[in-house]
């Protein structure tokens, strides 16, 4: 059976611009899913350390950054709308991923987003942005569980300095916080 698959140049600028769109959503490698975070350190979970009874840095928990909760699809063609195209967003709102439109964007040498594509291509992404928000989410929750494990952690050691006095000196974090990562 031999069938030849197109290629991408065989696709026009629409069918391109969604597959190109497609595959943003796809990409989950865990350094690109780290850019819709607000709030990472380097190293992550912070070094804290406690210092007269308080633990340095205070406990400050990740998030999703604003503008990462919502996909910009450019101009999609809505066949059944009297418009015809409009620019469609999917919005992540209490974890429920839904399509919204505005005013379709002009013609632009800047951007392709101008360029239409289709609104069952376009629908096709909902739960894919879905799962990739799923994603970003469970790395959040894996980061700030780690962050409140590294804050609460036994690790505090009481070590006498050179005058005598005892401070608290926190030891390496274990292992196992880091392999939650």
């Amino acid at each position: 059976m031999d069938i030849e698959a197109p290629t991408f140049n065989a696709l026009n600028i629409a069918q391109r611009r969604a597959l190109i769109l497609r595959d943003q959503l796809r990409w989950t490698d865990p350094h690109h899913l780290d850019s819709f975070i607000d709030g990472l350190a380097h190293p992550e979970p912070p070094r804290y350390q406690m210092t007269n009874g308080v633990t340095k840095p205070d406990l400050i928990l990740v998030s999703l950054k604003e503008s990462q909760s919502r996909f910009d699809l450019g101009n999609v063609l809505f066949p059944e709308d009297e418009k015809g195209v409009l620019r469609a967003f999917i919005v992540l709102k209490d974890g429920k991923a839904e399509m919204y439109t505005e005013e379709p964007l002009p013609r632009s040498e800047k951007s392709l987003n101008y360029i239409a594509i289709h609104k069952f291509i376009a629908s096709t992404m909902v739960p894919i942005f879905k799962e990739k928000m799923r994603l970003v989410l469970a790395r959040i929750s894996k980061y700030n569980e780690a962050r409140r494990m590294a804050y609460n952690s036994p690790a505090f050691i009481p070590v006498p300095n050179a005058s005598g006095e005892v401070c608290q000196v926190n030891f390496r974090y274990s292992l196992a916080i880091y392999r939650t990562l």
